[in-house]
Formats: C-alpha cells, structure tokens, sequence
C-alpha cells in the first residue's frame, strides 16, 4: 500500500530543508566573496586533508 503523507508534511520538510542549506550557501557565497579578493589558491588536496584532520579531531574529543 502506498504511504500518502499531507502536503503539510512536504512543505515542513521543504521548510526543514531551506533552513539547513540557507546557512550553507551563505557560507559558500562568502567563501567566493574572499576567493575572488585574493590570489592564494589551495589544492584540493590540501583543503580536504584540513577538513579530515579537523573531523578526526573531534571523534577524539
């Protein structure tokens, strides 16, 4: 049988969703803001292993 939800749960949902990815590409524009203001450039390499050292850092907490 088919599970039917209300619209109301979608536009929460919807709602939840925005709220999450608001704060995200806010951070992302602002991230291009500095990018184009500036001539240092990171490897992908170098930025990823920044963000697992950080990540690894907290599981040890």
């Amino acid at each position: 049988m088919i599970n039917i939800r209300p619209v109301s749960n979608l536009r929460n949902n919807i709602e939840q969703y925005s709220a999450i990815i608001d704060d995200i590409e806010h951070k992302l524009n602002e991230a291009d803001e500095v990018a184009n203001k500036s001539d240092v450039r990171y490897s992908a390499s170098k930025v990823f292993g920044k963000v697992r050292s950080r990540i690894n850092e907290r599981k040890k907490e």
